[in-house]
């Protein structure tokens, strides 16, 4: 197996480097044909759906902050993640194929993300949003998980699905757990230590999340989407990302009977409807 990975990073702290010292409009300038138009590709993928270019002023004002541990984030990241791609192979039982990456500095608005990208499904990595290493390593298992399904996975999936995204972020949760045993059930879920409370909430209204997502499990909805998976859960009155820990409960309760490879190998509708078996069963989160 091949990995492809495109690293966009050296060309952010050209940039950065430039720009120091400079005004907003002046570094917004900079930002704009140094780094973003140089990948026009990539940042329309990420505009697209996961990047907001209205947040660039913003993110300006935070790189102060982030910019010195970029260096270390993606320094030998091609081996690191060479590595955890052939734990993730093996873990999915993956066809020899090519699996590309690409490694960025975005605005803030989303760490990672597996789309097709010049007619592949590819994981993207937004390094800014990392404080070290070993949540990096999460992210790449997490990310790394998504492609190997796209790759595995019987036929297309669908954005915005609640079924479907259910099945898929708890598959990648479980892989990357499985991939790096020693982070917390709370990084695995968001990246970063310090989510215990969110934890401790969303075991307790088990029972009520439980009732949502059976209502919900056929819809296909952008709106509601960010609710359940996004930042817009407590606008609903629900937790935030709250589908990352439902969809955890699912998958570890279908990993008792079929292995992961299985799992990954099942078709949208067989996903969706052993989804919404295993949650009618689940009484309790675990």
């Amino acid at each position: 197996m091949t990995v492809h990975v495109e690293n966009l990073t050296p060309d952010f702290l050209a940039f950065w480097k430039q720009s120091q010292g400079l005004s907003l409009p002046e570094q917004k300038r900079l930002w704009q044909t140094l780094y973003e138009e140089p990948h026009r590709d990539v940042f329309d993928v990420y505009y697209s759906r996961w990047g907001n270019p209205a947040r660039l002023e913003e993110a300006l004002l935070k790189f102060p902050k982030v910019a010195p541990r970029l260096p270390e984030l993606s320094h030998n990241i091609q081996t690191r993640i060479a590595d955890i791609v052939t734990r993730c192979a093996r873990l999915f039982a993956a066809p020899e194929s090519d699996l590309d990456v690409v490694v960025m500095v975005g605005s803030f608005t989303s760490n990672g993300w597996v789309t097709l990208f010049r007619d592949k499904p590819t994981a993207f990595l937004a390094l800014e949003c990392f404080a070290a290493p070993r949540y990096l390593e999460l992210l790449i298992a997490h990310e790394l998980a998504h492609g190997f399904h796209a790759q595995c996975s019987a036929a297309p999936w669908t954005d915005f699905a609640i079924g479907e995204a259910l099945f898929g972020e708890g598959l990648a949760i479980v892989a990357s757990a499985s991939i790096c045993p020693d982070a917390t059930e709370e990084e695995t879920l968001w990246f970063r230590p310090g989510y215990a409370d969110w934890l401790a909430e969303c075991t307790a209204r088990w029972p009520e999340l439980r009732r949502r997502f059976l209502t919900d499990l056929a819809k296909i909805d952008e709106t509601l989407y960010p609710v359940y998976f996004g930042g817009t859960g407590p606008e609903a009155g629900l937790p935030k990302r709250a589908g990352y820990f439902v969809g955890t409960r699912v998958i570890q309760a279908l990993n008792r009977q079929h292995t992961l490879s299985e799992l990954a190998r099942w078709s949208p509708e067989r996903a969706v409807a052993e989804t919404r078996r295993t949650l009618e069963g689940l009484t309790g989160p675990g």
